[in-house]
């Protein structure tokens, strides 16, 4: 499914495929197009368990432009499932052409577009032959169009795409980092003699995670406003070196802020306590100005909002997973977006006096999400924590009541699912952090407290443990159906 180099045998193969179908129309097929209408159905919805179902369980797939093959319904959702992941959510297959061919047999001409823009990503061919009697796809044959035909504006799209395929990917197409790598060179090869004549699209931080392909991050600065809308508009904006870095930079210009109130707050402190203690006589230092000293300290403590920033890990020993099944339920999650949800292992979180960042940890290369909400002033708009279309308004507050205490995350969308999610993070006396969730939609609504620890290594080490823990997307399926879980 992504865009790869089309072979010269397979180009040939593609076009002796197409004219089986137009050659050898069959009134039987009819079956066989409302499978393959199904399957593309389930690719554009991300659905993991409609896509499975779709396929019968000793399928076989053979892609022509990689020389590579597959078998059985586990190793074919993978590859769609690893596929997907590589595109961003927009991205949605069109069929240009459904011919029925020979007996249960359907040939497709597809393409890979993105809606907002057409910006046309892939196309290509591909032969579905139907499974006697089960309604399920037995065999696919299939192959894409070469890259080369896309403008200078879609090969931009396309260049942070091909990069991302030759990240670590599971053994199920040990040929296609190789791919992959060479697509990208051929790619920059082609955008470098234009270097100098078409300026770069402009590399703005903010974004939509409409993807659950892109990162999702929103800032209440109104001057940033223009450049977070075009940002919105463009899936792939945060994926771009100048953006990662522009961000980096934020980051630790936030961290060396924040040292700096903390060494000015506690020269200030250490004055004033200096001060009152030349001013009091010997009685008076262990008397009620004394008591009064440690009541003005204990007071500023509780109004020092607490510090969440680092990265933590989920204590899924510790954390209520059943009320976080049920909030997935209620907030109407497919099947892809579930599996997703659950290999979420940890958050890292940026604190200012300013904003509240939190960017979700996850070895699921597509769900790339990173919230940026206004804090103690003011709210932002920002892509839905469920990924539908549409916007949700987020804000964020320190609370230090009877009953609350930390940081209140609050956000709110309307319709399709029009509801709220609210999120408290708060610390326990051993360190350990808890995010209180509470979702409401319509009548429905359901809570869970998730529990996190401080992170000993680095993201890189937790991602690294999480891949060799969880194997392939086809492994992760396989576990949580053994579990019980809908997927």
């Amino acid at each position: 499914m992504q865009p790869v180099c089309l072979h010269q045998a397979g180009r040939r193969r593609a076009s002796q495929l197409h004219a089986a179908a137009a050659a050898r129309p069959d009134n039987n097929a009819t079956q066989a197009t409302d499978a393959v209408t199904r399957l593309y159905a389930a690719l554009n919805a991300r659905d993991a368990a409609a896509i499975s179902g779709c396929l019968a369980a000793d399928v076989a797939y053979e892609n022509l432009a990689i020389a590579d093959s597959l078998a059985g319904n586990t190793a074919v959702t993978s590859f769609f499932v690893e596929s997907l992941a590589a595109v961003p959510r927009e991205a949605a297959f069109e069929l240009e052409t459904v011919a029925g061919a020979a007996g249960s047999a359907v040939t497709v001409v597809w393409r890979l577009v993105l809606p907002s823009s057409q910006a046309l990503l892939s196309r290509g061919i591909a032969l579905y032959t139907l499974q006697p009697g089960s309604g399920c796809i037995a065999a696919v044959t299939e192959c894409h169009e070469h890259p080369v035909k896309l403008s200078y504006s879609q090969l931009l799209l396309v260049r942070p795409l091909v990069a991302g395929l030759a990240g670590p990917l599971p053994a199920v197409l040990p040929g296609l980092q190789e791919v992959s790598r060479g697509l990208q060179q051929g790619v920059d090869s082609l955008l470098q003699p234009l270097a100098d004549l078409v300026a770069p699209p402009s590399s703005s931080s903010s974004s939509s995670s409409g993807s659950t392909f892109s990162t999702l991050s929103s800032s209440g600065n109104s001057q940033a406003s223009a450049a977070s809308a075009a940002a919105a508009r463009s899936p792939l904006q945060p994926m771009q070196p100048a953006a990662a870095a522009s961000s980096v930079q934020q980051r630790a210009a936030a961290r060396v802020a924040a040292a700096k109130a903390r060494r000015l707050s506690a020269a200030g402190a250490g004055g004033g306590s200096g001060a009152a203690s030349s001013r009091q006589g010997p009685a008076e230092g262990s008397g009620a100005a004394g008591s009064a000293a440690a009541a003005a300290a204990a007071a500023a403590a509780a109004a020092k909002p607490e510090d969440f920033s680092g990265l933590w890990v989920k204590d899924a020993a510790r954390s209520d997973l059943s009320g976080y099944e049920a909030m997935l339920d209620v907030l109407g999650l497919s099947g892809m977006q579930k599996v997703t949800a659950r290999l979420i292992e940890g958050v890292e979180i940026q604190q200012t006096s300013l904003k509240f960042t939190v960017s979700f940890v996850t070895v699921v290369p597509f769900f790339k999400v990173t919230e940026e909400v206004p804090l103690n002033g003011g709210s932002t708009q920002q892509r839905r924590r469920d990924l539908r279309q549409g916007q949700q308004s987020a804000a964020a507050r320190t609370v230090a009541s009877a009953e609350q205490r930390g940081v209140l995350v609050e956000m709110a969308w309307g319709a399709p699912l029009a509801g709220t999610l609210t999120e408290l993070y708060s610390l326990l006396p051993d360190g350990s952090m808890t995010v209180t969730a509470e979702t409401r939609i319509g009548s429905k609504q359901a809570k869970a407290v998730t529990v996190y620890k401080r992170a000993a290594g680095s993201r890189e080490a937790l991602l690294a443990d999480s891949r060799r823990r969880n194997g392939s997307v086809g492994d992760v399926l396989r576990k949580q159906r053994d579990q019980g879980l809908s997927v």
